[in-house]
Order: C-alpha cells, then structure tokens, then sequence
C-alpha cells in the first residue's frame, strides 16, 4: 500500500528536541501550508500539520530550523490510538517525518558575496 506525504510550508513554533528514556532523540512540530485559495476580503488560511520527526532528522531539524523557516518535509501519515486515565479513547494523526530539506536559500545578508 501507499502512504506518503509531502509538504511545503512553514514551521508553527521553534522545534525543541527531547528525548525518549532510552536516550533517542526526537521532536513534534506543527508546519503552516497555506490553502490555495482564498475568501474575498479575507487573507489566506493555512491548516496546521502535525509532524514528528525522530533521531538524525530531528536533531537536524532542530539545528537548521526555527518559527518561521520555510521547510518542505516527506514522510507518511499515521493514526495513534491511546486512552485515557479516564477511559476515553483518543486518536491523533500526524506526518512522521523522514527527509526535512530547506524551503528557501539563506537571506542575502547571510550570504557572502560573489567574487569579482
């Protein structure tokens, strides 16, 4: 079966990395894609996507990226099931993330200039 995602947009918060008790690293993250379309006299929405990124692509993720940056992910989608300590059953579906690449090439200030 296929289960692939791919999407461009930007990330929602500063990913902070954290890690599991058997020491892998990991990160949750929202990314803002905005829709194609929009209302007269409105701006343009945006869905927030839920991602999770795990080991390497984590710790990448954390060290290149912060609120704002532009990134473009591909991984799959997943539904995670649990209950609560009230008995509730609760579902979540988010983006795992294997490959994170840059959205957009550094700003021209940070760039150093070309030689003459």
């Amino acid at each position: 079966m296929l289960n692939t995602v791919s999407l461009a947009g930007r990330i929602a918060q500063t990913p902070v990395l954290q890690r599991t008790s058997g020491d892998a690293a990991y990160v949750r993250f929202s990314i803002a894609c905005d829709r194609d379309y929009r209302q007269a006299d409105k701006q343009r929405e945006a869905d927030f996507i839920p991602c999770m990124a795990w080991r390497q692509t984590a710790e990448f993720l954390c060290q290149h990226f912060q609120k704002g940056s532009a990134v473009i992910i591909t991984g799959r989608l997943e539904v995670n099931s649990w209950k609560t300590p009230d008995g509730e059953q609760r579902r979540e579906m988010l983006v795992s993330v294997d490959n994170v690449y840059f959205g957009e090439s550094k700003p021209k200030e940070a760039q150093t200039p070309a030689q003459v």
